[in-house]
């Protein structure tokens, strides 16, 4: 568990070396820990917007998976996912969804996002529903608290999440 720790530490000092090389107009770099169940998992994710209303998402996580995504809109749109694991177990995973994100403060936003997701190449299709609270804490740093559930699906699974971010 610790040479996973150790990876998602390293990858994520590389998220934050790419969101200084990229001409993002914004971005953001969170490190944390997922509860899934009995599992407790390290993750890093950075988010860059490539235009105003566009924005690319990657995300490591300590069970050797990592997602990236695409998030089209100001404030509301659609999103698409693609999991992959890098074990090579072909877990790989599709979500196609909408999402919005609300203020609910000046510094608090809620974030929502719904979508369906199925194995690549499955024959199965499932209902993810995603939440979570960002307290931005200054202008550079901010503070996540977030959950997932799969619906319609024969081994559902919830998951938790807390984070530590960095806004540029």
């Amino acid at each position: 568990m610790k040479r996973k720790t150790l990876a998602t530490l390293v990858a994520a000092v590389c998220l934050v070396a790419l969101a200084g090389a990229l001409p993002a107009q914004a971005a953001v770099i969170s490190l944390g820990i997922i509860q899934r169940g009995s599992e407790s998992l390290t993750y890093g994710y950075g988010e860059f917007d490539l235009l105003p209303t566009l924005a690319a998402g990657l995300q490591l996580r300590s069970d050797e998976v990592f997602v990236v995504s695409l998030w089209q809109g100001a404030g509301n749109g659609i999103y698409l996912e693609v999991e992959f694991d890098a074990a090579g177990a072909n877990k790989e995973l599709l979500e196609l969804g909408v999402w919005r994100r609300v203020p609910v403060a000046n510094t608090v936003d809620l974030s929502g996002w719904l979508g369906v997701q199925s194995r690549l190449g499955g024959p199965s299709i499932w209902v993810k529903a995603n939440a979570e609270l960002a307290f931005r804490l200054t202008n550079t740093a901010g503070v996540f608290f977030g959950g997932s559930a799969t619906l319609l699906k024969k081994d559902s699974v919830t998951a938790t999440y807390i984070g530590v971010g960095h806004y540029f």
